[in-house]
């Protein structure tokens, strides 16, 4: 009895030594030491405690997390520096998703995994190699000049300029790299809005087939020497986009315009492809995923409008440009160039202790320069809502799995593009534990949904011939923008169930991982 009670009190302190700790400020030293290799530089902390801010006296900056429990470095630049009084809101709010994560982490004493392990042993050291790629793209802001053209609205007795706001911006920097369109066309603009200020402000429309978007009188980076010429080409570019997306603008508050609006937009009025969709971070099956088609958009030469949205903050838009051999992902955030950088897209915790608030992207925005493409809404993902009772995903409705000859309901299908109805198909197939389709086991049968609609499919028939594995399992998929089949995924902001039905009930863990002895999963 001794004996046994001595072996469970030995588990249990080894368990309680694999709790995260708080990272102190040596440890951060020393990394910064390795990454910059000197010690000349300064280390703040965030007044949550969740991040260190390092910044380098030669230029430079790392941003750290204050937990062991995630990825240690959480962004970096090897040039400029952080200025935290100073940094905007849109940048604030996207850096509070980590600190959110941090501290879920610590409120629930979530455990290091083995590889996050490795990640804090190395911090630091950099190595030659680099497999990355990044883009070419425009250090623009919102001010002066490039809101030249802009509406003056009154604010507390005094008149201003307003702001071009995130969303006109960012896409402007698109449109500057792919140097498209030459021209609008269209008529934009006829709309009222009421300002943060409560005034009525009223935006007339007017016709863009002659306005001439000259991207050699817009330099990549604007400084006081600017000709009147070059401000004006850019302003005028600015403002048509701004107004294309029914801007509510302001300036001491900041302009507002929808993100979703953005590929139907430049559809219609600036002949981009009508194949371009949104794109939910929260639709994707694992942050892997997500940065895998973060960095497809890059290697096809797609830099890439990304949005999100906090309580606090509002919404905010910026452009991902490029990513690194470690998967970080780098940000213009369309701030003249300030605290552009490379940043962490997977803190590696799991999903239930991350945080992304609303965040999206716009996969497959690029110029229609043939005119050969049709729009079309999605993706398509599976939600659950009391509006449609009794669809949970995916559920057998005869047969069965051991049978192999069985049919399935599918739904709450929903089509998460807000403007575009989806009309495609949709199949069901048989995947293993990767995600790899080993088998389709149903016809392709049509899909409609209409925009921002959500439905069921009542009845499909399948038919399997394949020998199960373990981790096999029955999924559907969609016909996708591109002519690609893709897994239809569970949003989940809203479901509660899982993206397939396991052949083989059967718990198991996946990984990529190496472990030794004492890790912690």
């Amino acid at each position: 009895m001794k004996k046994a009670l001595i072996a469970i009190l030995l588990i249990l302190s080894t368990v309680s030594i694999c709790y995260a700790d708080f990272v102190d400020k040596s440890k951060v030293s020393e990394i910064a030491n390795r990454w910059f290799g000197c010690d000349d530089f300064t280390i703040t902390i965030s007044d949550d405690g969740t991040l260190y801010y390092v910044n380098a006296d030669k230029g430079g900056w790392l941003i750290l997390s204050a937990e062991d429990s995630t990825t240690p470095i959480l962004g970096y630049n090897d040039s400029g520096s952080i200025n935290i009084e100073k940094m905007p809101s849109h940048i604030r709010s996207f850096l509070g998703n980590y600190s959110k994560t941090i501290e879920e982490g610590r409120q629930y004493s979530l455990q290091a995994n083995a590889k996050v392990k490795t990640m804090w042993r190395t911090a630091g050291f950099r190595t030659k190699t680099s497999t990355g790629k990044l883009l070419k793209t425009a250090n623009w802001d919102q001010d002066e000049p490039y809101n030249l053209y802009c509406p003056t609205v009154t604010e507390n007795g005094r008149k201003y300029t307003a702001l071009t706001g995130c969303v006109a911006t960012s896409t402007a920097i698109i449109m500057r790299y792919h140097r498209w369109p030459e021209r609008g066309k269209g008529t934009i603009g006829g709309y009222t809005y009421t300002s943060d200020y409560n005034k009525k402000v009223n935006i007339p429309s007017y016709s863009i087939d002659d306005h001439i978007y000259d991207y050699d009188l817009m330099p990549l980076n604007y400084t006081s020497s600017a000709t009147t010429a070059q401000k004006e080409a850019v302003s005028l570019l600015m403002h048509d986009l701004g107004v294309m997306f029914k801007a509510n603008y302001n300036y001491q508050t900041g302009t507002g315009a929808y993100a979703e609006d953005i590929q139907d937009a430049l559809y219609e009025y600036m002949g981009y492809s009508g194949n371009a969709y949104h794109l939910y971070r929260s639709a994707c099956s694992s942050d892997a995923e997500f940065i895998r088609i973060i960095k497809a958009e890059i290697d096809a030469d797609r830099p890439i409008p990304y949005g999100g949205s906090d309580p606090q903050n509002g919404g905010h838009q910026f452009l991902c440009d490029g990513y690194d051999s470690k998967d970080y992902v780098h940000i213009n955030w369309g701030w003249s160039g300030d605290m552009n950088g490379y940043f962490a897209f997977d803190l590696n915790v799991p999903g239930q202790y991350s945080f992304y608030q609303d965040q999206s992207i716009i996969v497959g925005l690029e110029p229609d320069r043939e005119s050969s493409t049709t729009s079309n809404g999605g993706p398509i993902v599976l939600a659950s809502d009391s509006s449609l009772p009794g669809y949970k995903g995916i559920t057998i409705t005869n047969g069965s799995l051991e049978s192999k000859s069985f049919s399935v309901k599918v739904g709450g299908l929903y089509n998460l593009d807000m403007n575009l109805a989806y009309n495609g198909k949709l199949r069901m197939v048989l995947s293993d534990y990767r995600g790899n389709v080993k088998e389709v086991i149903s016809k392709e049968q049509s899909l409609v949904v209409d925009k921002s609609e959500l439905k069921g499919i009542s009845e499909i028939k399948c038919q399997i011939s394949k020998e199960y594995a373990l981790g096999d399992r029955v999924q559907a998929q969609y016909l996708a923008k591109g002519g690609t089949w893709s897994t239809i995924n569970c949003f989940t902001d809203y479901a509660s169930f899982t993206n397939g039905i396991a052949v083989i009930d059967t718990p198991f863990i996946l990984t990529e991982d190496s472990y030794s002895a004492g890790d912690s999963f």
